[in-house]
């Protein structure tokens, strides 16, 4: 059985104290693992992961960060508000990009003033989702580059159809 250290902090993003378990030596490549739908961050612990992957985090190659979600409110949510729920998942998928990939980072590395320049929101557009990551990124944050460029081409899609 491999330990988990858990991180509660109240989200800005979310209005809620959200929760991450992390698995795995600090020095280890970080992954962001999603819970199936309607579960919390110990889900992927329950069905039986951790211990599949317990060979990989015991010998330090990878390190899990699984995340709460709020599908509850939102995909689960079928009798909801329709504007509101889509507002919340947009919600949710800033707090993944503005507050836990910045948190991961911070446990990985220590901050400098280009790494605060680098992480601060900025204008977006697909073109620069096209172009590879920053250099320094690039052997470290490929995943988290993709998974912020799905996001905003989902975001911007979202902008021209309103």
């Amino acid at each position: 059985m491999t330990n988990a250290t858990e991180i509660n902090w109240h989200s800005t993003r979310l209005d809620r104290v959200m929760n991450i378990r992390v698995y795995g030596k600090p020095t280890a490549a970080p992954i962001l693992v999603f819970p199936t739908q309607d579960a919390m961050s110990d889900n992927f612990e329950n069905f039986g992961m951790i211990e599949a992957m317990a060979d990989d985090l015991r010998r330090g190659r990878i390190q899990l960060f699984c995340v709460d979600t709020v599908d509850t409110e939102t995909w689960s949510n079928i009798w909801g508000d329709k504007v509101w729920r889509a507002q919340r998942q947009e919600q949710y998928y800033g707090y993944i990009i503005d507050e836990v990939v910045p948190r991961i980072y911070r446990e990985k590395h220590e901050w400098s003033a280009a790494d605060r320049r680098r992480m601060q929101p900025r204008r977006t557009t697909r073109r620069d989702c096209l172009l590879p990551p920053p250099r320094p990124l690039r052997r470290r944050a490929r995943a988290l580059w993709r998974i912020r460029c799905e996001i905003l081409h989902r975001r911007l899609d979202k902008r021209r159809t309103l």
